[in-house]
């Protein structure tokens, strides 16, 4: 069973590589249609820096400072996917190609990619961190779970 499903997806493999053509026509619909994404979400983006610095409780400045440099990197995320990788999915195959501003200055596509894991790290640390802080203010005095400081 296991052999017979890896011939197939050789098989489907090999069809899907060598059948994948993108028409100039196409391209650059996916290019609009990144580049609309990008737009809405910068939009949105600038939106939630505004309602965190100016709607947030005076007692949650802790926590609207981490989520203020959460939004930070995932903003500076989408500026590095959708402007400097600019990256163009081939599906039905598990590939792609860029066309991105750091892509055309010789930055390579796996220093790209370091870069999205040492980004998404920094959310997730991030993330973790607010979690933390928000679980040690909610605990009462002398509880087993608080932190020492």
């Amino acid at each position: 069973m296991a052999i017979h499903s890896l011939l197939i997806v050789k098989k489907y493999c090999s069809h899907s590589m060598s059948a994948i053509f993108i028409s100039r026509e196409k391209e650059k619909k996916i290019f609009l249609y990144l580049t609309l994404t990008f737009c809405c979400s910068m939009i949105f983006h600038s939106i939630a820096f505004f309602l965190l610095i100016t709607r947030t409780p005076k007692n949650q400045i802790v926590v609207r400072n981490y989520l203020i440099a959460i939004q930070i990197v995932i903003a500076v995320n989408d500026v590095h996917l959708d402007v400097g990788l600019h990256g163009i999915p081939l599906f039905p195959a598990i590939a792609g190609y860029g066309n991105g501003i750091l892509l055309r200055l010789g930055v390579s596509v796996k220093t790209g990619l370091v870069i999205i894991f040492i980004i998404s790290t920094h959310v997730g640390v991030t993330t973790i961190l607010c979690i933390a802080h928000r679980h040690q203010t909610i605990l009462p005095t002398g509880n087993h779970f608080k932190f020492k400081k």
